[in-house]
């Protein structure tokens, strides 16, 4: 069954952080993103870029009624070096641990709030780039370079094009 192709699937890119110091990863790359013409020409899709300073108070609103929900954040983990970003898919944050936030409630934690209520897609991601606090300045300084954001911007916008595909062709 095809949907209507006056419709559109329903996207949203959040990123998660704050203004300060590398937690503000999430927020630059989804403004970066929210300007990016790859994603603002996606064919049947709405793509919304929002930035979210409590995962635990505002994710819940944020993910709500949407097709698929891209999740950006600084994370810091052990399964993978420092740097580089992650993609997780919703059922491995569980496994994480240490996508914490400095008060005890992150990402998971919200996902599994979330879960509880009702109400949120059936497609979540995150893209977390892997921080450390014992990283020079100029190594931190890649983590924010033009490199690292097509990298990015060339998964996002794979995410986005898998969800239309999947949102125009639903399994019956």
């Amino acid at each position: 069954m095809q949907r209507n192709s006056e419709v559109k699937a329903s996207v949203a890119i959040i990123g998660i952080g704050s203004p300060h110091g590398d937690d503000r990863w999430g927020w630059v790359m989804a403004e970066r993103l929210a300007h990016s013409p790859a994603l603002q020409s996606t064919p049947h899709c709405v793509v919304e870029v929002l930035r979210c300073d409590s995962p635990i108070s505002q994710l819940y609103s944020m993910m709500c009624g949407r097709d698929a929900v891209i999740l950006l954040d600084a994370v810091i983990s052990d399964t993978a070096p420092v740097g580089e970003i992650m993609r997780l898919d919703e059922w491995q944050l569980p496994q994480c641990r240490e996508l914490l936030s400095s008060h005890g409630w992150g990402v998971p934690q919200a996902l599994a709030l979330g879960r509880a209520l009702g109400g949120l897609p059936e497609h979540i991601v995150l893209y977390g780039l892997n921080v450390a606090v014992d990283v020079p300045p100029r190594a931190r300084k890649e983590w924010f370079s033009e490199a690292r954001y097509r990298q990015l911007e060339t998964a996002v916008v794979a995410e986005v094009a898998a969800t239309v595909r999947r949102w125009k062709n639903p399994v019956a």
